[in-house]
């Protein structure tokens, strides 16, 4: 590989000003909280606070959490939150989508019945009780990857084409790098610049790239041979993972052409990673297995061998103080990130599409039924064990999830065949 410029952290961006919440509904309510419109533009009269920065991925495709990655990590990469006590295997098993769960929004906005405090739907005005369910940017090209501070999201969109943000009480999309990218990965955010890797050959090679969250020209930090996917960041520097090649590192400090080679290529395919403060973890989809690496040692443990039998493909990561959670197709997992046993923590879903924690609870997407995928979910689950509820339904391909301290947000990626029809949305739901 060879570098292409120095590593560099840019400027910080400034702060978007928040307008306050005017008077609403009340009662507990669920409403639409910006309008939005064809080219995915929404308004709003009010921004929402929140300071952790995550990011995730979509089933079949790369890291969050750095979560596609398809973790969900704290901006600094240090941990969201402690676990929990072990889960007794099928623990959490949600209940069939077809039951009526109190709280329950729909896909559009609308407000819930069973959440009605007297507004009939949507309100004219921002919410002030109740969770209030925002579209902050419809009519997307199949949305993928998540990244969010607390003043915008960050996303991958046009089949991972271009680079997209939108602020968090809603506005205009802007295309970060004004051009088209062909093949992002992955996305991680630190401060005020927004890291991704690139896997097709194009106007932009395989590699690893950064731009400003204000928007500019992508700078390419490192041309690689292989085709990069996950990528995760943290306090020291950027993690990402090379298809077939190597799990690598560039500091931010330092020689810039100095790449650490955490793990060599001896697996066929990298997809998901997820850091704390001690370890990265990294899931090998093809093999079916989690590993964690020392960030001081560079000592490769494996947490959790082949899953070949147990469920299916590994895809997504999220890990706080005590566990690694991951995803096997319709499951989720945690094992302890010092080693043990891994515990079923959900099961029965359609399809997980990204996972996030905090330090109460744990956060999936279903993308819902294979071929249309218009029965989507967003679930919420004590970590200490519990009865999930359902956040949100008719969600169409639910995928990338994102966590702070006060909201969800999600990636709908569309639907299979819908790259190109614009039925993608970002959606963010308060409180969460």
């Amino acid at each position: 590989m060879r570098l292409r410029g120095p590593m560099r952290l840019l400027a910080a961006a400034t702060a978007l000003p928040f307008a306050t919440f005017g008077s609403g509904c009340g009662g507990r309510v669920s409403i639409h909280a910006s309008t939005s419109v064809g080219n995915g533009q929404s308004t709003s009269d009010a921004a929402l606070p929140g300071s952790t920065g995550v990011s995730g991925s979509p089933s079949g495709s790369g890291s969050s959490a750095t979560s596609g990655s398809g973790a969900s990590r704290s901006d600094d990469g240090s941990a969201m939150g402690p676990g929990d006590a072990a889960i007794p295997d099928g623990a959490g098993a949600r209940s069939d989508e077809s039951d009526s769960m109190e709280g329950s929004i729909p896909g559009d906005g609308s407000a819930a019945p069973a959440n009605d405090g007297g507004c009939n739907g949507a309100c004219a005005v921002v919410c002030t009780s109740g969770p209030c369910l925002v579209a902050l940017a419809s009519g997307q090209q199949f949305p993928e990857y998540l990244a969010i501070d607390s003043a915008n999201v960050y996303w991958a969109s046009g089949g991972a084409s271009s680079l997209m943000k939108v602020a968090r009480g809603g506005g205009t999309p802007v295309d970060l790098t004004g051009s088209t990218i062909y093949g992002v990965g992955g996305v991680a955010l630190k401060g005020s610049t927004l890291y991704f890797t690139n896997d097709v050959r194009g106007m932009y090679g395989p590699g690893l790239y950064a731009v400003s969250i204000d928007g500019g020209t992508a700078q390419w930090l490192v041309d690689t041979a292989e085709f990069p996917n996950g990528i995760a960041a943290d306090d020291t520097g950027v993690y990402w993972a090379q298809q077939g090649a190597s799990l690598d590192y560039q500091p931010f400090a330092g020689d810039a052409g100095t790449i650490a080679i955490l793990v060599p290529g001896e697996i066929n395919a990298r997809i998901a990673v997820a850091l704390d403060a001690s370890n990265v973890y990294l899931a090998d989809p093809d093999g079916e297995s989690v590993r964690a690496v020392s960030k001081a040692t560079g000592v490769v443990s494996m947490l959790a061998p082949s899953q070949v039998g147990v469920y299916g493909n590994i895809m997504s990561l999220a890990a706080d103080t005590q566990y690694l959670y991951y995803s096997i197709d319709t499951a989720i997992m945690k094992v302890p990130i010092g080693g043990g046993i891994p515990t079923s923590v959900v099961s029965d879903q359609k399809q997980i599409g990204g996972i996030a924690v905090d330090g109460d609870a744990l956060y999936w997407s279903d993308e819902g039924t294979a071929g249309d995928y218009l029965d989507g979910a967003i679930w919420k689950q004590p970590k200490a064990g519990g009865t999930p509820t359902q956040l949100a339904s008719q969600q169409t391909q639910a995928s990338a999830i994102a966590v702070d301290d006060t909201s969800v947000i999600w990636v709908n990626s569309g639907g299979p065949g819908n790259a190109n029809s614009g039925a993608g949305s970002i959606m963010q739901l308060t409180p969460k």
